[in-house]
C-alpha cells in the first residue's frame, strides 16, 4: 500500500555557497527524507528546510511522525 505526504521546501533567503561532494551531500538529504518517510503514519508531512547564518549552511528535515526517544538520540 503507498503511503500519501505531504512534501515542504523552505529556501534560505540567500543563495547558499557549499563546499561538498555533490553525490554524498544528495544521498546524505536522501537518507534523511528516506528516514522521515518511513516512520510516518499514512498520511503525514515532511519539511526540507535550507538555511543559513554567517559561516555554515544547515540543512533539516523534519516531519510529524513519532519522532526519537531520549534513549535514541
Amino acid at each position: 500500500r503507498r503511503k500519501k505526504h505531504d512534501f515542504g521546501f523552505v529556501a534560505a533567503e540567500q543563495k547558499i555557497m557549499v563546499i561538498a561532494i555533490e553525490p554524498l551531500l544528495r544521498e546524505a538529504i536522501a537518507n534523511l527524507v528516506d528516514n522521515a518517510i518511513g516512520h510516518l503514519a499514512e498520511a503525514g508531512h515532511i519539511t526540507l528546510t535550507v538555511s543559513r547564518d554567517a559561516r555554515t549552511a544547515k540543512v533539516t528535515v523534519a516531519d510529524n511522525g513519532p519522532g526519537m526517544s531520549a534513549a535514541e538520540s
